[in-house]
């Protein structure tokens, strides 16, 4: 009987012991981790302030898109790549979303606006010359600003629910 009490007691300071060591490698891993997280998710908010970022995706389909934030649109699509995995995995699937709408939401910036009058201008803009027709490319210009209306709305869905979840797990930013 005494034999089994030391057996049990052994065990469970084996276990303690595990734990503790357990628990400090995962804080050490964090103070690695944290880092570089929060410097990539700094990298994208600064790319994609929010208040610019609802204002020209919401403008685009009538009015256009400035080229510098077309520029860090494209940019952002770089964050599906390896060196800018996060450690965070709740903080990553909501990121490879954004990126995955980003990327689609530029795709059809690509198919609908272009510079039009002036091509060194700031603004890629949208083909007025294809309304007033009444034909086939009155429609194809209503379809296409359709399409990127509904491609700029996914966007900034995904694009509040990848903030929600920074704040969430801790990540906080004046950018915010």
């Amino acid at each position: 009987m005494a034999l089994g009490a030391l057996h049990n007691i052994l065990f469970l300071a084996i276990e303690l012991k595990k734990s503790h060591t357990s628990f400090e490698e995962r804080k050490e891993k964090e103070k690695l981790e944290v880092p570089h997280d929060k410097k990539i998710i700094e990298t994208i908010l600064s790319k994609l302030p929010y208040e610019n970022t609802i204002y020209w995706v919401e403008q685009s389909p009538i009015v256009g898109l400035r080229k510098d934030f077309s520029a860090d649109l494209e940019f952002c699509e770089r964050f599906l790549t390896p060196p800018f995995v996060l450690y965070n995995k709740e903080i990553e699937s909501k990121k490879v979303l954004l990126i995955q709408s980003l990327e689609a939401y530029n795709s059809k910036c690509a198919e609908f606006l272009g510079a039009q009058e002036d091509p060194t201008g700031p603004m890629y803009r949208p083909p007025y010359h294809w309304k007033g027709y009444g034909d086939e490319r009155e429609n194809r210009y209503y379809q296409m600003q359709s399409a990127l209306a509904d491609a700029g709305q996914a966007f900034l869905d995904n694009y509040n629910i990848f903030i929600a979840c920074i704040k969430s797990e801790g990540f906080v930013f004046e950018e915010i």
